[in-house]
């Protein structure tokens, strides 16, 4: 029994000395302010392992075993980023430059729905914390109150004909 033991032991040993690992290093780029994005997590989903950018945007994460991962990129008050197939090689440093925050689909500032081309129906979203004369806009169907939880991509108004939000 000793010896089986011993022998488990040695191996999980080995295996761990022998592991193969990469490193990722980026740097997250801000390209409303054209500067480095500081304090955004980037996170190896499959491994549940992230760092936080410096000052300057840049970060590195270490000790990555071989393979290919997907990275999420996230800061307050964006919208996520998520980067596919990411392949981490043995003994090796992949280098990303990564634009954040993504485009926004709902950057639009013309008011025509697309799915019925008008824009008699069409009412602003108002977020925030709604004040009495909000309230009371919404409740007349003038605007709809989007919340108070603000991503930097969120849509500015809606089709109440086609109940639909751009």
């Amino acid at each position: 029994m000793k010896q089986l033991i011993l022998i488990i032991a040695l191996y999980a040993t080995c295996q761990l000395c022998f592991a193969q690992t990469g490193t990722i290093k980026g740097h997250i780029h801000d390209v409303n302010e054209n500067v480095g994005t500081p304090f955004a997590r980037v996170i190896l989903l499959d491994l549940n392992k992230g760092v936080v950018t410096d000052v300057n945007g840049d970060f590195i994460i270490t000790e990555v075993p071989e393979g290919t991962y997907t990275l999420k990129v996230n800061a307050i008050g964006f919208q996520d980023k998520i980067l596919d197939s990411m392949v981490v090689s043995a003994d090796k440093v992949l280098e990303l430059y990564i634009d954040y925050p993504p485009p926004c689909e709902f950057d639009t500032k013309d008011k025509t729905c697309p799915i019925c081309n008008k824009k008699d129906e069409t009412i602003p979203i108002v977020y925030g914390y709604p004040g009495k004369k909000l309230t009371k806009d919404a409740k007349k169907g003038k605007v709809i109150l989007g919340g108070c939880v603000i991503s930097g991509c969120d849509p500015r108004w809606y089709c109440k004909r086609d109940k639909k939000e751009f």
